[in-house]
């Protein structure tokens, strides 16, 4: 498929309001964006996001997965596939997305990427019925306690295996990852919002030390929590 066709798939995207979808140079500039993908910017139209870099978009410490990820497909020329990877909302608050870039070619010539980014399953989304509000609700107020996915299956009233493929299915994640997920979003607003010692942070959140804390968050989120801290919009 031609760059031209990529970059008028911008506009046939806006009927999807939970993908993101945007096509870049090989410097990182935006070159077509669809009306989502600018809402998640808080800019107002892809005039503002048009020619514009990652880094002034986005917060810092998250620009710089996404110029990490960038750099990585100019070298190696192959899809980044189902990358699970933090985006900034509209509202300033960061939600989970799975990611795939494409890479552009001209005859031999790498000449753009393409990316689109999904929303995974939100627990706002779930109805009141819904057999993982339970569980949604015992992880977030029990994120420092250790739990197991028996337990989890248990809140849900559901055999372990229709409650693992359940968790899949809603939030495209598999438990213990969709655990960690949360466990990083609440780290991510923790570092955001003072000065709590990073050590508090990490025992909040549910992580036995700062350094497996550390380790864990960084694999997540491509930079340090020290890092991400520093570097918050």
């Amino acid at each position: 498929m031609s760059l031209s066709a990529y970059l008028s798939m911008a506009e046939l995207l806006d009927m999807a309001p939970s993908t993101l979808y945007c096509v870049k140079d090989l410097d990182g500039r935006y070159l077509a964006v669809n009306n989502a993908f600018v809402e998640r910017t808080g800019r107002s139209s892809r005039r503002d996001v048009v020619g514009k870099l990652a880094a002034d978009l986005f917060p810092g410490e998250l620009a710089i997965r996404y110029h990490q990820q960038d750099d990585d497909i100019r070298e190696l020329r192959q899809t980044l596939r189902d990358e699970v990877e933090l985006i900034t909302e509209a509202n300033g608050q960061v939600a989970w997305y799975l990611t795939t870039k494409q890479p552009i070619f001209e005859g031999d010539d790498l000449v753009a990427i393409a990316v689109v980014s999904n929303a995974l399953g939100s627990p706002a989304a779930l109805g009141a019925e819904h057999p993982l509000r339970p569980v949604v609700a015992y992880i977030r107020e029990h994120l420092a306690q250790p739990m197991t996915v028996e337990e989890l299956a248990e809140q849900a009233g559901l055999p372990l295996r229709q409650f693992e493929r359940l968790m899949r299915r809603t939030f495209g994640l598999p438990t213990k990852q969709y655990i960690t997920q949360v466990r990083v979003v609440a780290a991510t607003e923790l570092l955001r919002a003072g000065s709590l010692p990073l050590a508090d942070v990490a025992v909040r959140c549910g992580w036995y030390d700062q350094s497996a804390f550390s380790k864990q968050f960084t694999k997540v989120v491509g930079v340090t929590p020290g890092e991400f801290r520093r570097g918050k919009g």
